[in-house]
């Protein structure tokens, strides 16, 4: 990936949106031959030149900081936290390919307790914002996903009592 100038096509539509508009980390296993700027970097840059913000998937990151094994701090860390607008928690398939473990990105299964780890981390370092947790695929009855909500709530209540945030509502 190269740092270049936001096509004038992308400015536009986040200019005519009466909406924001949230680009969202990918769950990579590969990286690319020719990349000359970390994902984080290119992430920020692209916000900074479109105007768009980030919809910071914390499955995502965790998926791909262990294939590629990047630090998620370090990631986190190049990540103005103004440019993060929503998160998103899944659950990840865990298969094995040619001996080497390979996490997929399926939203078929609850959160697993390394990204409720990762999501609390994220919490600390940028407070409350709106989350939705993505369950597309082998979906529990609906109290499955009830209590998969309970739990990133408690969690974010707990994260912000701690921290002494204030209880606000983000709009979105």
């Amino acid at each position: 990936m190269r740092a270049a100038a936001a096509p004038p096509t992308s400015r536009r539509v986040v200019r005519a949106s009466s909406r924001p508009i949230l680009v969202e980390n990918p769950a990579a296993c590969i990286t690319f031959a020719e990349s000359t700027i970390p994902e984080a970097e290119f992430l920020t840059e692209l916000a900074a030149r479109t105007g768009c913000g980030l919809l910071l998937d914390v499955n995502n990151l965790y998926v791909s900081s262990v294939k590629l094994g990047f630090d998620r701090s370090a990631w986190l860390d190049a990540i103005p936290v103004a440019t993060i607008g929503d998160l998103h928690l899944a659950g990840h398939a865990r298969m094995t390919i040619g001996g080497e473990e390979l996490l997929i990105d399926d939203h078929g299964s609850a959160v697993g307790e390394a990204v409720m780890g990762l999501y609390a981390d994220v919490l600390e370092r940028i407070g409350r914002r709106p989350v939705l947790i993505e369950w597309d695929n082998d979906q529990p009855p609906l109290d499955g996903v009830l209590e998969e909500e309970g739990r990133a709530q408690r969690l974010l209540d707990v994260t912000i009592q701690a921290l002494k945030m204030p209880n606000v509502h983000c709009a979105g």
